[in-house]
């Protein structure tokens, strides 16, 4: 099921978190694991945790990319999907 598959993902992702994590780094790779959480959470109707994730993925980006930087506009539109969710 598309459901298992979310799960399945999400700790794939939980794990990868984790190992950046570890090694104390937050970086353009750290902030694609947080989005993918955040859109894994999504996909599981968890939208306050996926919230969560989608705003640590830009806080990040906003530490470690130029403010115009197209990697920003991913972590934006996680939110704005998160968001929309929400209601």
């Amino acid at each position: 099921s598309i459901l298992g598959k979310d799960k399945e993902g999400l700790k794939k992702y939980q794990r990868a978190l984790l190992t950046k994590q570890n090694e104390g780094k937050e970086d353009l790779q750290t902030t694609k694991i947080y989005q993918m959480i955040a859109r894994n959470y999504c996909a599981l109707g968890k939208y306050e945790k996926a919230l969560m994730y989608a705003e640590k993925a830009l806080q990040i980006d906003v530490k470690v990319l130029e403010e115009n930087h197209p990697d920003r506009a991913e972590s934006l539109s996680i939110l704005v999907e998160v968001y929309k969710s929400l209601g």
